[in-house]
């Protein structure tokens, strides 16, 4: 599930939660994933939590250091949700993100990357955010010792980890522009002039044929953008149709 609580806010309530040993819990799966694990499912006195990484901790003097956990009790709905994801994995692409009992990470290859790159963009989509109260965080946890090296090089790796984020997100962005504009440049040059020929001959029907399309495609971009929080693809659609009217208007486009 996302979670739309700030980080601070998270730690702020983590940090007043009493803290667990590390075998009194153990993961079942995660959903995301960076240096280890970030967010997932783990078992803690027999009842499932999510966890929530709030930061990683340096020791002084030590180039190691531990995650911190907050862990989470879930509503009925948040665990129905994360489930149906967890099921949808597995059956989709398989057991990538398992432990095993030992807290060990479950040795598996995707079925086709093609469907687990349909299954992460599915996903991303159409998860639930959800805005957690203080009562759900009941304790925190300190997981794993890992080295996490110099200063810089945790800078490296964060930076890393936002261009690769933008990196996806300009390639769904110009993806979708061009695919855009070479559907509405094909609709102009092909489809626009056959409706024509059959509706009566006059300026502003040609002129409402020409751009009804592009319009409809600007409103679907911006439903796309405000409802369904597809961002890139989005905004490369909405794009496209702008450019599209007024290299139109420009050319005085149709004569």
């Amino acid at each position: 599930m996302k979670i739309s609580n700030s980080g601070k806010e998270i730690k702020k309530w983590a940090e007043k939660a009493p803290l667990i040993p590390n075998e009194e819990i153990r993961i079942l799966y995660t959903t995301e994933i960076y240096d280890g694990p970030r967010e997932g499912i783990a078992l803690w006195k027999d009842k499932k939590y999510y966890f929530y990484s709030y930061g990683d901790i340096k020791r002084k003097g030590n180039d190691w250091g531990v995650r911190m956990f907050a862990v989470i009790e879930m509503t009925a709905e948040q665990e129905s949700e994360a489930e149906y994801w967890q099921d949808q994995l597995l059956k989709r692409v398989g057991p990538l993100n398992l432990y095993d009992e030992n807290g060990e990470p479950v040795d598996a290859n995707a079925k086709s990357d093609e469907e687990h790159e349909n299954y992460w963009e599915e996903y991303q989509s159409k998860l639930k955010t959800y805005t957690l109260a203080s009562d759900q965080i009941k304790a925190r946890w300190e997981y794993g010792r890992f080295s996490m090296g110099t200063v810089t090089s945790i800078y490296i790796r964060k930076c890393s980890r936002i261009l690769k984020k933008l990196y996806k997100s300009i390639k769904k962005f110009i993806l979708s522009f061009f695919l855009g504009y070479f559907i509405f440049f094909s609709y102009r040059n092909l489809m626009a002039p056959l409706l024509i020929n059959f509706l009566p001959k006059n300026t502003y029907v040609s002129y409402l044929v020409f751009y009804i399309f592009p319009l409809v495609c600007i409103l679907d971009g911006s439903i796309r953008y405000f409802i369904r929080k597809q961002n890139e693809i989005a905004l490369g659609i909405i794009a496209s149709g702008i450019i599209y009217i007024f290299f139109n208007l420009f050319i005085n486009y149709p004569k």
